[in-house]
């Protein structure tokens, strides 16, 4: 049977919270009040460009989350440092793919432009020879997977604590429902980057790149194809689901990725937990940064800033993978440690 733990302040009580209602309500379970903020451009007008560049730095800050904190983290730290090919070569190798395809598009593609090619023209199966455009299939294939797991482990982590009926049916529902469906609503959130970013910047335009790398948008390419106008009730609908489901799943894996790693972080150092936030959002904003300086300084620039930041998504997600694989008994032992006060324990 598995191991029951209890709270290390007191002993004969479950634990119910990862941290606490608060920081587990903020960080992990805010996924349909995150959906339903998302809407609200719809009805208010607010500055879209500043929020999209706000997502861009939580994409940047969850990125790097994991990778803070395992190097920042003593235990673990150490189990890294005695298999250097893997922890430190590895990423070395995948930042340094990305880097040569940025620079292989640029030389080889020239004539490429990645605002016309993903978001106006539609890309078909002889664009994969991009390297680019590869390696933005294979980024989203896997992303695809990684949220899913991401899914998975917090419902394993959430399963068998002291909820009452209301609470328990709540946390299975959201990280349960999404993961069979996970493939689906972020298809759907790639529809609304496309809508968000890309009209404030251009007015509304053809959505006929989203298809090849968001199965289930056929529905979308061929309203658009068939003319739906942007005053169309159907394409109203369109964006309202697309807008709540990327708040409902990308911006809340983003957040979830942060706040997991900040309370670890914050029980290995016995300090608070925003202190971590804010170091990752204060790198956050500064890669942002870099990738916008890069983006509106030339073709080539954005080519080579595209394939590093691609390539920082791969190493985020080997990094999700090794750090909080508990089936490793040194992570266990160090990660496991600080996440529930105690060393997680394998099932007996």
């Amino acid at each position: 049977m598995a191991v029951k733990h209890r709270s290390e302040h007191h002993p004969l009580a479950p634990i119910t919270w990862v941290r606490s209602p608060w920081w587990d309500s903020c960080w992990f379970l805010s996924a349909p009040l995150l959906g339903l903020l998302m809407l609200v451009p719809l009805v208010v007008p607010l500055p879209t460009a500043e929020i999209s560049a706000g997502i861009i730095v939580l994409r940047f800050a969850h990125a790097i989350s994991s990778i803070v904190l395992a190097w920042s983290h003593r235990g673990y730290r150490q189990v890294m440092l005695t298999n250097r090919p893997k922890f430190i070569g590895v990423p070395a190798l995948v930042m340094l793919l990305g880097l040569l395809v940025g620079i292989g598009t640029w030389l080889l593609f020239p004539a490429f432009n990645p605002f016309r090619y993903f978001f106006v023209e539609k890309l078909a199966s002889d664009s994969f020879v991009i390297p680019l455009v590869s390696l933005t299939g294979v980024y989203t294939v896997w992303n695809l997977y990684h949220g899913g797991r991401q899914n998975f482990g917090f419902l394993c982590l959430y399963r068998g604590r002291g909820f009452t009926r209301w609470q328990r049916t709540y946390v299975v529902w959201r990280f349960r429902f999404t993961v069979p469906w996970q493939k689906v609503l972020v298809s759907l959130a790639c529809v609304l980057v496309t809508i968000f970013v890309v009209q404030e910047l251009k007015g509304l335009v053809a959505f006929k790149a989203v298809g090849p790398f968001c199965p289930g948008s056929d529905t979308l390419n061929h309203c658009v194809t068939a003319g739906l106008k942007s005053n169309d009730p159907r394409f109203m609908i369109v964006k309202v689901v697309g807008l709540f489901c990327f708040g409902f799943v990308t911006v809340n894996h983003y957040l979830a990725a942060i706040g997991l790693a900040a309370h670890i972080h914050a029980r290995h150092f016995k300090c608070s937990p925003m202190a971590f936030v804010g170091s990752t959002l204060f790198v956050g904003i500064w890669l942002a940064f870099a990738f916008f300086i890069a983006m509106y300084h030339s073709i080539p620039w954005f080519d080579v800033a595209l394939g590093l930041s691609l390539s920082l998504g791969l190493w985020h997600f080997l990094q999700d993978r090794w750090t909080f694989r508990f089936s490793d008994p040194q992570v266990r032992a160090t990660i496991g440690r600080d996440l529930r006060g105690r060393p997680i324990m394998a099932a007996a």
